[in-house]
């Protein structure tokens, strides 16, 4: 998703973030609920995801721990209140880990009835 500061310029201007280590993986998606694309990462050293918010012009950022070494993250919005949950599918057990927006991140899910060999598809908008 292209920034609208970017769409506005007519394409002639462009920013760069660092954000995230090496061996990050990007998860990208709305978690703040402002509709604009907050940079966020998964971190599968720890089990961390650490957002950075477009809320707050890209200068807070929020850790949550949710997740283990092995776990594959997942952009979606599950319970489908319009931001990105915490999705984490775990391979070795075939089990998603939902920790759910609408609950304010205090609320999980672990849907049960995956096999081994299902494989997370990341709804895309």
């Amino acid at each position: 998703m292209v920034h609208p500061r970017v769409a506005l310029s007519g394409y002639q201007t462009a920013t760069a973030r660092g954000w995230g280590l090496n061996g990050d993986i990007a998860v990208p998606g709305d978690y703040d609920g402002d509709g604009t694309v907050d940079l966020a990462v998964f971190r599968p050293a720890n089990g961390g995801w650490y957002i950075l918010t477009s809320s707050t012009g890209f200068t807070t950022s929020t850790f949550r721990s949710w997740g283990l070494a092995g776990d594959v993250p997942v952009e979606m919005d599950f319970d489908a209140d319009g931001l990105t949950d915490l999705v984490v599918f775990r391979p070795a057990t075939g089990v998603w880990h939902i920790l759910k927006s609408s609950s304010g991140f205090v609320t999980f899910d672990t849907p049960h009835g995956a096999s081994r060999v299902t494989v997370p598809i990341p709804r895309r908008p």
